[in-house]
């Protein structure tokens, strides 16, 4: 159940100890629900500095969830993650010419790793592994010897960023 609780300015009351009236004053506040003419007085003693920090007033249920509300905000995993999702989306939003791919120095083009740039694969004999009988194209590249950089994908730019190579490896 959500009530607004609106509050009233805090006000001083004494409290009774052993049967005079104590000399230090302890603040009282006295909430109004919204909607009712009820008013209910909390007399509380004086809370420490760290007591306040960890809670508003853990007796309030209304201040406790707020404070859960608070704490799943200022959670440290989440601040990191938006920290980073804001600086790739600062990255990505600046202008600037592309940087040439690393992977093929700006060729547009990687040697084969199937046919190693030669452009078809041996064919061998089962029963004489080796002795090669007859080549084919190499399905991969098509008897090229070479193919379409997979990083830059065959623009032979990156944008600035991505990250590089040596940004990745240890």
């Amino acid at each position: 159940m959500c009530a607004s609780v609106r509050l009233l300015p805090a006000r001083t009351c004494g409290v009774l100890v052993g049967g005079h009236l104590s000399a230090g004053l302890v603040p009282c506040r006295a909430a109004m629900l919204a909607g009712r003419s009820k008013r209910r007085a909390v007399c509380q003693p004086a809370k420490s500095k760290d007591t306040i920090r960890q809670s508003f007033d853990s007796e309030d249920e209304l201040d406790g969830d707020l404070a859960q509300e608070l704490q799943a905000v200022a959670d440290p995993e989440r601040l990191k993650k938006l920290a980073r999702h804001f600086e790739l989306a600062w990255k990505i939003s600046r202008p600037g010419r592309p940087k040439t791919c690393d992977c093929c120095q700006g060729t547009k083009e990687a040697e084969c790793q199937w046919c190693h740039g030669t452009g078809y694969l041996m064919v061998g004999s089962q029963v004489y592994p080796s002795t090669p009988t007859h080549t084919n194209n190499c399905p991969v590249c098509k008897g090229k010897g070479y193919i379409s950089c997979e990083r830059c994908r065959g623009t032979g730019f990156r944008a600035n960023w991505l990250p590089s190579d040596s940004d990745l490896l240890p």
